[in-house]
């Protein structure tokens, strides 16, 4: 099941029940209590509670470790049930289902509970009768002063509401309402005063006229994605994430998820239909067939902070990747890779050790960096007369920086260095520009705040970039 399980489709049958050995005609009165999805497809949800007076209440869960779930999630849907000619309908206020139902009485070979089947034939779910061994989690009580905002909206009413405590910025609640043209969500922010809204997020999630619910991302959760023995990722759930999906009381139909990462909220996958996904991991957005597993990965470089995601301009093709105008995340490669060379100097120089290529960008090491031709001194290449080297200061201390190419003894050949001209990368939290990468604790020589353009020169390895920027009125040359 992928996490929170944008899906509501259970591939495989998790228990073999045959569907015979019924009875001819079941009776309404016993039907009533507590069903729990326990294999097959799942047809209305993860549970349904049939009451005596003919309403129903429907179940979510957010646990999916275990099965069946032993956490159900009161559904905030207005429904009421009926059983007409052995088919259970459920009827929702712009629409009903119809169930052929076979009920089984509880025998040893079904751990002695009931169980019904919804469905013809094989396909359909199955439901045990459930007591005791459950916890139940009714519909959250919505605070005084997310009610107060949500007030406001006089023609929306409430479809969802969910918190998100203790993540690195603080306690989060969302709020989903809907009118019958738009539905959006509002998000708010624990203060000392109280539940506080701070921005509304409508682009971002399903428009559809279909029930729309939330779906808590459990801690711990993880799915794999796995196309070739050098292609797979694996994404672990932090417990900060949630999802928005709508459904048609038998599947998700749209749906998009979001984890706390890099100081906010930002997007994790989205799906267009039932068996459609895309994941966006590290740059790549990779699409998913449900049912058929892994279609393609490509380079991407989405919008993914929640307050700034539109969902339906959201590419649903490889095709409708557009080259991006900033990227969010490093790129894993780039044309330009520094690639080092030991060389020969004159002997006996002292050479100053500069941040870019030219003295306009003032000498490193706080203006009293210099490179001894005596000692080794590695060369990634030449620009404008200038050489980008390596050199050690101490041992397991280095620096790269630019020096004079003049300093090189003649008859050496040097590659130029044709940095990348066109990649701009936006950090999405605070970052640390050093002219030490190799040190297991890189020396920070700038702090760069999060939202500052940065330039991508070239790659000296998956895990850092060589960058340019202008700050503080200079213009900066080191690696993130």
């Amino acid at each position: 099941m992928k996490k929170g399980a944008a899906l509501l489709l259970v591939i495989a049958l998790l228990f073999s029940m045959p569907i015979g050995n019924a009875e001819a005609s079941i009776h309404q009165e016993t039907l009533i209590g507590l069903w729990r999805f326990c294999g097959g497809a799942e047809v209305i949800g993860y549970g349904f509670y049939l009451h005596g007076d003919g309403s129903a209440t429907l179940y979510d869960t957010d646990e999916y470790a275990s099965f069946p779930p032993r956490r159900l999630i009161e559904r905030q849907t207005e429904c009421t049930w009926m059983l007409k000619d052995n088919t259970l309908i459920f009827t929702f206020p712009e629409r009903k289902h119809y169930y052929p139902l076979t009920f089984t009485p509880g025998t040893a070979e079904y751990s002695g509970k009931d169980t019904l089947h919804l469905g013809e034939d094989d396909s359909g779910g199955f439901f045990q009768r459930c007591e005791g061994d459950v916890t139940i989690v009714p519909c959250g009580a919505v605070p005084d002063g997310v009610l107060a905002a949500a007030s406001l909206y006089e023609d929306h009413l409430i479809e969802g509401y969910l918190e998100i405590p203790g993540t690195p910025g603080g306690d989060y609640a969302f709020l989903l309402i809907k009118s019958t043209e738009e539905r959006k969500m509002l998000c708010f922010h624990r203060n000392e005063f109280g539940w506080s809204q701070y921005f509304t997020a409508n682009e971002a999630i399903p428009q559809a006229n279909l029930h729309c619910s939330f779906i808590y991302e459990e801690k711990g959760l993880t799915y794999q994605r796995l196309w070739d023995d050098e292609n797979k990722y694996e994404y672990t759930a932090n417990g900060l994430g949630f999802g928005v999906y709508t459904d048609d009381g038998v599947v998700y139909m749209e749906g998009i998820s979001f984890a706390w990462q890099d100081g906010g909220f930002h997007l994790t996958n989205y799906q267009d239909s039932p068996m459609r996904q895309m994941d966006y991991l590290d740059g790549q957005l990779i699409f998913y067939n449900i049912g058929d597993g892994f279609e393609s990965a490509h380079p991407a470089f989405l919008e993914t902070a929640l307050e700034k995601v539109d969902f339906y301009a959201l590419p649903r093709s490889p095709e409708e990747i557009t080259a991006p105008k900033a990227l969010t995340i490093l790129p894993k490669s780039m044309n330009c890779i520094l690639t080092g060379e030991k060389m020969a100097f004159t002997k006996g120089k002292r050479c100053p050790v500069y941040m870019g290529p030219g003295k306009e960008y003032g000498q490193a090491g706080n203006g009293k960096a210099v490179a001894s031709t005596n000692d080794w001194i590695e060369v990634y290449g030449e620009r404008d007369g200038w050489l980008l080297i390596r050199y050690e200061l101490s041992k397991g201390e280095y620096r790269i920086g630019w020096i004079e190419m003049t300093h090189l003894k003649r008859g050496q050949i040097v590659r130029n260095l044709q940095f990348e001209d066109t990649l701009i990368f936006i950090p999405r939290s605070d970052c640390s520009l050093t002219d030490d990468p190799t040190r297991d604790s890189p020396p920070e020589i700038l702090r760069i705040p999060h939202g500052t353009e940065i330039k991508l020169l070239a790659m000296l390895d998956e895990n850092w970039c060589y960058v340019q920027l202008q700050l503080n009125g200079r213009i900066w040359m080191g690696f993130i």
